[in-house]
C-alpha cells in the first residue's frame, strides 16, 4: 500500500442488496491524506440521486425514510453527469490520472463499486484491448483497500487469549482514535464515510499499541 498516494473512503446507499436489480440513492467520497501515521480526513463528494420509489423492505423503512424522500426531491441527473461531477473531485483533490485514485471501503470492491459501474455512474477496474495490448481501463486504481480485510487482520491479532466479537472489537476501535465526525446519522453515505475512517484509524492505533505491548 503506498501511503504517499492519496486516498479515499467510498460508501454507498442503494434500495437493496442485489447488484443489478436494486438502485443506488447515495455516493459518498472522503478525500484521506497519511499524515503522522494516521488517517486525516479532506474534501468530499455527496450526491444523492434521483428515485421515486417507496422503501420496501424493514432495513429502508427503519434507515432510510429521509434519504427517500431527498431521493425524490432532488432534480434527475445523468449517470455521465454524475461520473463528470466525481471524475472532477478527484481532479480537485490532485489526482489527475485515474490510477491515483486509491480507493478504500467495507466490502467496496465486490459491492459498491460493481452497483456503480453497472449503473454507469463509476466504472470499475477492468481489462481491455487496445489494438494489440491489453491494459487496464477504468475510473480508479485496480487496488482496493478493503477495510473488512483490516478488521480480519485486527481480529487475528487482538484476539490472541480471548474472542473477540465484532461488535466489541468495532466499539474499542471507534473508542480508540479521536476523528473529527460530522453531525449525521448512520446509513447515510457521507456519515458512513467518516466512520469508517474513523473505525480503520482505531484499528490502525490497536494494533499499534498491541505490539508495543508484546
Amino acid at each position: 500500500m503506498d501511503l504517499n498516494l492519496k486516498h479515499f473512503m467510498v460508501d454507498i446507499e442503494t434500495t437493496g442488496q442485489k447488484l443489478h436489480s436494486d438502485m443506488p440513492l447515495e455516493i459518498a467520497f472522503l478525500e484521506l491524506d497519511w499524515v503522522n501515521d494516521y488517517w486525516i480526513p479532506g474534501r468530499t463528494y455527496h450526491r444523492v440521486l434521483k428515485c421515486c420509489l417507496e422503501p420496501d423492505n424493514s432495513f429502508a423503512r427503519m434507515h432510510h425514510q429521509d434519504l427517500y424522500a431527498e431521493c425524490k426531491e432532488v432534480e434527475d441527473a445523468s449517470p455521465n453527469h454524475v461520473r463528470d461531477s466525481i471524475l472532477n473531485f478527484f481532479d480537485v483533490c490532485g489526482c489527475k490520472k485515474r490510477d491515483q485514485v486509491k480507493l478504500i471501503g467495507w466490502d467496496a470492491a465486490a459491492f459498491d463499486l460493481q452497483v456503480l459501474s453497472i449503473h454507469r455512474y463509476f466504472y470499475t477496474k477492468e481489462f481491455k484491448t487496445q489494438e494489440t495490448e491489453e491494459v487496464i481501463w477504468g475510473d480508479y486504481n485496480y487496488i482496493v483497500y478493503e477495510l473488512c480485510g483490516a478488521f480480519k487482520l485486527a481480529q487475528d491479532v487482538l484476539g490472541i487469549g480471548r474472542k473477540l466479537e465484532t461488535k466489541e472489537l468495532k466499539n474499542l476501535a471507534l473508542n480508540a482514535y479521536d476523528f473529527p465526525v460530522p453531525n449525521g446519522k448512520p446509513n447515510r453515505a457521507l456519515y458512513d464515510c467518516y466512520i469508517e475512517a474513523k473505525l480503520l484509524n482505531g484499528l490502525i492505533k490497536l494494533i499499534r499499541e498491541f505490539s508495543y505491548e508484546g
